[in-house]
């Protein structure tokens, strides 16, 4: 059976758009480093898919957005990203204490479920040009028990797979790739020969269905395995997606430019971080009491409402619907590029391809820009995603180790202290181990900002934050750029 779904958009007109905005001085406009790529009318369509109980229907939904996606015999529609990594972990039930080689840059919940599933994160440096792993270090980390390779597209910036691909034969690991901030205008769908490549349709993402993923698998009889295990899980609740639904409704509202410079107003009058506080609304899971506590609320399966959001979302961005932030970020670049190599870098510049969904840049004094440039009102952050460097999973001591430590315990005072002093000192020596194994990430991290680049931004506006970067980074070259050249590979 064939199931067509057709919706007229809902989608207001862009903010930038709208007719009384230039009634609004400049001074009263604010717009955010991060954006919802979505409009209140999406969101209302979400609440009002929720209203229909038409069950019998679900079937036909998950068809249609499976054909758009690979066939049914090769992707899967989920809750989430962190969903799908669940559902395969469970799957493929890789021995304990396997090794996972992660690119060093994820969400914290994905190196946290990977840990809860028994398994050794090994993070692998990137290039601060293309944001691509270090592949010479990628095939030093290869020991005989590597199981696994997870590479994530970040910040919009997606690379060629063929050579991680090349290294996953040859080894006989498991590869899968995370696209979930790769989903842009070139109706990408994954490398055909990485094993499983997972793509989000969350809050902040272009495809927006406010919750929501698809993955797609290589191997037909890992997908049907995939397929059975994924329906032992309960189903997600709708009132929880209308309310989730209704959530973004009023976000898409506030988010104009003058809505959104008067709550910031309020909220910097009350002492609040504005930033802190979108990003943890934002985000798809909340706070978590305790890991397992996230597997139970991953493990659902996402219900009618969001399958029918995702599938006009889909719709949308295959018929390239996406390619706006795409033009506004390479504005940017060419706005920027007096400075590029001297005063500021643009991670992942040099890759395959860039959407620039998110704009960052790296700076010598990244907080003291930040404090310049809002008070210019130009809405810059040292944090506006949940992105974070991933640490390599500290070893479980043994158990003759724990009574080792047990009679320390029961020893002499002096002896606590010594022994104390010693775990200190294996502390800082562990982080000093990282910096040296990821010497470009954790620089990136500790110079990064992210600008407010997006399709509702006009040419004028972006040339004043351009003139503002500019203004306040030229008498601060970086006498570290150097040091990072022989890294900028």
């Amino acid at each position: 059976m064939s199931f067509k779904l057709t919706v007229t958009s809902d989608l207001p007109s862009p903010p930038v758009r709208l007719t009384t905005l230039g009634m609004i001085p400049e001074r009263f406009r604010q717009y955010c480093a991060l954006q919802i790529h979505a409009g209140p009318g999406d969101a209302f369509f979400g609440m009002r898919a929720c209203l229909s109980w038409q069950e019998t229907k679900r079937q036909e939904v998950e068809e249609a957005i499976v054909n758009l996606w690979g066939g049914a015999n090769h992707s899967i529609p989920l809750l989430s990203v962190r969903s799908g990594l669940h559902l395969l972990l469970q799957t493929l039930s890789l021995p304990r204490g396997s090794e996972v080689l992660i690119s060093a840059l994820n969400i914290p919940d994905i190196p946290a479920i990977l840990e809860l599933h028994g398994l050794v994160c090994i993070p692998v440096d990137l290039s601060i040009n293309t944001l691509h792993v270090d592949m010479q270090q990628l095939r030093s980390a290869v020991t005989s028990r590597s199981r696994m390779i997870f590479i994530a597209h970040v910040y919009g910036a997606r690379n060629d797979m063929t050579e991680i691909v090349r290294i996953a034969r040859e080894h006989g690991l498991f590869l899968v790739e995370d696209c979930a901030e790769a989903l842009d205008s070139s109706q990408y769908q994954g490398h055909p020969d990485v094993d499983v490549s997972l793509f989000s349709f969350g809050p902040i993402k272009y495809a927006t269905a406010f919750q929501g993923a698809i993955m797609k698998v290589k191997e037909e009889e890992l997908c049907r395995r995939l397929r059975k295990q994924h329906a032992r899980w309960s189903g997600q609740r709708t009132v929880s997606y209308f309310f989730r639904c209704l959530k973004f409704f009023i976000l898409t509202c506030l988010q104009r430019p003058f809505p959104l410079w008067l709550i910031i107003f309020i909220l910097r009058l009350l002492g609040v971080d504005h930033q802190r506080l979108f990003v943890g609304l934002v985000r798809s899971f909340g706070r978590h009491v305790s890991p397992h506590h996230l597997l139970r609320k991953v493990a659902r399966r996402p219900c009618l409402a969001l399958l029918r959001s995702m599938l006009v979302r889909m719709e949308r961005h295959l018929n390239g619907g996406n390619q706006d932030n795409r033009t506004c970020g390479m504005k940017m670049v060419k706005l920027l590029q007096p400075l590029v190599g001297s005063n500021i870098l643009l991670p992942g510049l040099d890759a395959s391809s860039h959407s620039f969904w998110i704009f960052p840049i790296l700076v010598k004094n990244p907080r003291s820009l930040v404090t310049k440039l809002q008070a210019d009102g130009i809405d810059a952050s040292t944090g506006s995603t949940q992105i974070t460097l991933v640490k390599r999973t500290r070893r479980r001591r043994t158990k003759g180790e724990e009574e080792e430590a047990r009679s320390r315990r029961r020893g002499e005072e002096e002896v606590e202290k010594g022994a104390r002093r010693r775990e200190g000192g294996e502390e800082e020596e562990e982080e000093e181990e990282e910096e040296e194994r990821l010497p470009c990430v954790k620089w990136m991290m500790e110079h990064i900002i992210f600008l407010p680049v997006s399709r509702y931004e006009s040419h004028e506006r972006l040339k004043r934050i351009a003139s503002r970067v500019m203004e306040h980074v030229r008498p601060e070259a970086m006498a570290t750029m150097s040091d990072l050249r022989p890294w900028r590979r």
